[in-house]
């Protein structure tokens, strides 16, 4: 009994609830713009919110990555000095570019608009959206320096604070001023507010104010955080191509449709992420001891929860899809198709687990930097061809080729160079319950339907009575195998 206990209370058990919770503020947001604009109004919004995270994701230049990978090797050392001098060099290169890019892209929002046949508002949102971009951009890095640090809960808490302002401002907002320029001033309004309440405790932490890295450190962190920095650009590239490329060759309805299965495909990932922001610093930490079979131990452990998180969403998807679409309103009941093939790709891209991360952390940071050009190259190539014949299934299409290319690369180039295999047998034994169990519960569930909101929740009754306990066991199972059993 108190092993589950202390699971339940384990850093990986934190990490995937401050991701759930994230996940879901952020889903009901969504409905909540969805209902109010409608597809093409959300499109819009989704749009410019293409914009919001692949200009943070530029101008950060990868530095929250590099915070952790050598902060968490300062810490490891004893060297809290380093640590701080760590963040306050990486806090003031995000701001010092971040600043400058954002202004040109408000400058230039105008013919952006125009380009992709937007709305008027959408200019607005565009300005306000990029206002908020530095905000956002020393969020993550407080965030990250509490993971270094791994302070879970704290972590977690200002990214859970984060969704919960943007939903409960979009309320509010969208109760009366239901638009998309709207959306812009919630999101600067948000992201403001949260700044400054993170902004004191830092600068109460003793010691915080360290000054900059020395050159050598200085050189070390931006080298590591360009590669980052370009891995970035590539996923960030490659996960907005096919929104934007539908909203030149299509409507923005096509955007505002396309964005809501990607969305709840994306929820899948909430173990996978959460386990990866784990994997980071404790993997950093045994590979630079040359402890290598800790690393797979630890990569291995944190997969598997990863993807039964993963897998356990996207069932719960597939099964009632129609139902789920039509929460957004009637103008995305169409989306099914799009849907399952969106399910199919993250759950093929959680299956090895966050192999990118791992990668990075153990120096091979190169070699994720031409893999992931690959990935973007195809996935253009793909939308380019698929888009204008099959439309929204077209960009689902792309994407779920892409991701499953990759992983399928990572995951070869895994085993030949570090020698151990993922998914390994656990993964695979998990995944294969999910599917089969989801199957039977579907079944089930069709001849004895009890609907809320238009969704059958027989369905999940059936699903959670015979899936979860076996995957109870096979989680327990796992724990005993472990090298080094700890709880984390």
């Amino acid at each position: 009994m108190l092993l589950p206990i202390k699971l339940l209370k384990s850093k990986p058990a934190l990490a995937l609830g401050g991701n759930i919770l994230q996940k879901v503020l952020a889903l009901a947001t969504n409905i909540v713009l969805a209902r109010s604009l409608g597809a093409e109004g959300y499109g819009a919004v989704a749009l410019g919110l293409s914009f919001f995270m692949m200009v943070q994701a530029f101008s950060s230049l990868g530095l929250t990555e590099g915070l952790v990978r050598f902060g968490a090797s300062a810490l490891a050392s004893g060297n809290r000095k380093l640590f701080h001098k760590t963040f306050i060099s990486s806090t003031s290169l995000t701001l010092i570019v971040t600043i400058p890019i954002c202004l040109a892209l408000a400058t230039c929002s105008e013919p952006i608009g125009r380009y992709f046949n937007a709305v008027s508002e959408f200019t607005n949102l565009l300005k306000l959206t990029m206002a908020a971009v530095p905000f956002y951009s020393f969020i993550l890095l407080v965030s990250s320096f509490a993971q270094v640090q791994q302070k879970i809960l704290q972590q977690q808490a200002v990214l859970v604070t984060r969704a919960l302002l943007v939903l409960l401002l979009c309320i509010v907002v969208f109760s009366t001023l239901p638009s998309v320029s709207s959306f812009g001033w919630v999101l600067l309004a948000g992201h403001a507010a949260l700044s400054l309440i993170c902004l004191a405790p830092l600068l109460r932490t003793s010691g915080l104010l360290a000054g900059f890295l020395p050159k050598q450190e200085l050189r070390r962190l931006i080298g590591f955080s360009l590669a980052i920095f370009t891995t970035h650009i590539n996923w960030i590239i490659w996960s907005n191509v096919d929104r934007f490329m539908l909203a030149k060759l299509g409507t923005l309805a096509d955007v505002g449709i396309y964005n809501v299965v990607a969305l709840l495909g994306l929820n899948m990932q909430i173990g996978v992420i959460a386990m990866g922001n784990l994997i980071m610093p404790v993997c950093a930490s045994t590979f630079a001891r040359n402890d290598h079979i800790s690393t797979a131990d630890y990569y291995r452990w944190y997969s598997l929860l990863g993807l039964i998180i993963a897998g356990l969403i996207g069932a719960c998807l597939l099964m009632e899809a129609n139902a789920i679409l039509s929460l957004f309103g009637p103008d995305f009941i169409q989306a099914g198709p799009a849907l399952i093939l969106l399910v199919i790709a993250q759950f093929i891209s959680a299956l090895p687990g966050p192999v990118g991360r791992l990668l990075l952390v153990i120096g091979k940071e190169r070699f994720v930097v031409y893999a992931s050009f690959g990935q973007t190259t195809l996935n253009v190539a793909m939308n380019w061809l698929l888009i204008p014949v099959y439309g929204v299934e077209g960009a689902a299409m792309a994407t779920l080729v892409s991701l499953a290319a990759l992983r399928i690369f990572y995951s070869v180039y895994i085993w030949r160079k570090l020698n151990f295999l993922v998914p390994d047998i656990h993964a695979l034994a998990a995944g294969t319950w999910i599917i089969v169990t989801a199957f039977m519960s579907d079944i089930a569930g069709q001849m004895l339907p009890f609907e809320i909101l238009g969704i059958n929740v027989t369905d999940y009754v059936i699903f959670a009575a015979i899936c979860v306990p076996g995957l109870i066991w096979l989680v327990l199972h796992r724990h005993k195998q472990r090298v080094a059993p700890q709880t984390q």
